[in-house]
């Protein structure tokens, strides 16, 4: 570092002026495309202002005054305005900036975690071959843990299952996501069985059958004695029921290892996780869950146990409107449709993603 900020140093001054940036000019054809088309190409891949597109688009421009105005201390001017124009008075910055901080302070844990889960290691199991199982059991191939063992007790669905991450896994390889040699781990990695026995020697469970709080604590009971570890994470995949009652289903010695981990749809690609915190559920499982999140490249929201918990307890009102907006307007020649409230709420007007009719399809 000495040797490159002393050669400058040595250079005559006249060869110092003509390479600095403020003394150069932009040149008109760089790459063979005239500045001018380049800019307005760069801008048909920006998103629109309205959906997020603010910041890629005042880069642009901020760019574009590089060759427009006519000295470098008028576009330094240029960009100082977009810069702040951004940071004082943009809605969408302010997003962003809220964003970047909460995913910070909601991945970074307070202690660490020594489990061996926390290091990539160790036996999964992913009960019920749904969507969601399904996605769940590619997330931790993806990320090298292995045996992934995928249950379900109708044979036909499990087979669905299997063909599906199998297909997945090789159409990401094929995209260049995986290598060769991680496909073929991973295809060997997964297990599959209709025997809950499968799973006695797994180091992390997920449960990912249907919201029937019944099933689930049976299932659970039955993970009680089958599952050798004591210390293994038994976790569920519940949405919206009540963890502590799920829990309930354990031995006490068990339930410092019970929480949930609500994964959204699809499983595989959704950023988001909800771990959910039990009255029973001791730190170093919130930790060792948060590490495995992390691993399998999503983001941990540790949340209380309550109803909906964060993602659907913030979805509850806009979708019961929505609802009732059908109830009162919907119907007849004039009248609203499904297509027209999930227009309003979707990337069009408001804003969302998916309007609400959309996300309870999927």
């Amino acid at each position: 570092a000495m040797r490159w900020a002393s050669w400058p140093a040595k250079l005559p001054p006249i060869t110092l002026e003509s390479r600095r940036l403020c003394n150069r000019s932009v040149p008109n054809d760089a790459e063979g495309m005239q500045n001018e088309d380049m800019c307005d190409f760069a801008l048909q891949s920006c998103p629109p202002k309205r959906a997020g597109g603010e910041s890629a688009r005042a880069t642009v421009e901020a760019i574009r005054a590089s060759f427009e105005v006519s000295s470098f201390t008028d576009g330094m001017e240029v960009e100082k305005n977009v810069f702040n124009d951004l940071l004082y008075h943009s809605l969408q910055g302010r997003a962003y900036r809220h964003i970047f901080f909460a995913e910070r302070s909601s991945s970074s844990g307070k202690r660490k975690s020594t489990n061996p889960l926390a290091k990539g290691k160790g036996t999964i199991g992913v009960i019920g071959a749904g969507t969601m199982g399904r996605g769940i059991a590619i997330s931790f191939l993806k990320a090298g843990y292995g045996p992934v063992i995928l249950l379900d007790v109708n044979a036909k669905g499990l087979e669905a299952g299997v063909k599906y991450i199998q297909q997945t896994l090789q159409i990401d390889a094929k995209k260049g996501r995986f290598s060769p040699s991680k496909l073929q781990t991973a295809l060997a990695c997964l297990k599959s069985s209709t025997d809950l026995s499968a799973l006695a020697n797994c180091d992390l469970v997920v449960e990912a059958v249907f919201e029937n709080l019944g099933v689930k604590r049976d299932i659970f009971s039955k993970l009680d004695s089958i599952v050798k570890k004591e210390d293994a994470l038994l976790l569920s995949n519940t949405s919206t029921l009540d963890v502590d009652a799920i829990s309930s289903s354990l031995s006490p010695k068990r339930r410092q290892f019970c929480a949930g981990m609500h994964f959204f749809s699809p499983a595989h690609i959704m950023k988001l996780v909800e771990v959910v915190r039990g009255k029973d559920t001791s730190a170093d499982t919130l930790e060792t869950i948060r590490a495995v999140t992390k691993l399998i490249r999503k983001i941990p929201i540790v949340v209380g146990n309550c109803d909906g918990f964060v993602g659907n307890r913030m979805m509850h009102p806009y979708t019961t409107e929505s609802t009732l907006t059908l109830v009162g307007h919907g119907g007849g020649e004039a009248g609203l449709t499904i297509s027209d409230v999930d227009g309003a709420i979707g990337p069009k007007y408001f804003g969302m993603a998916l309007g609400p009719f959309q996300v309870s399809d999927v």
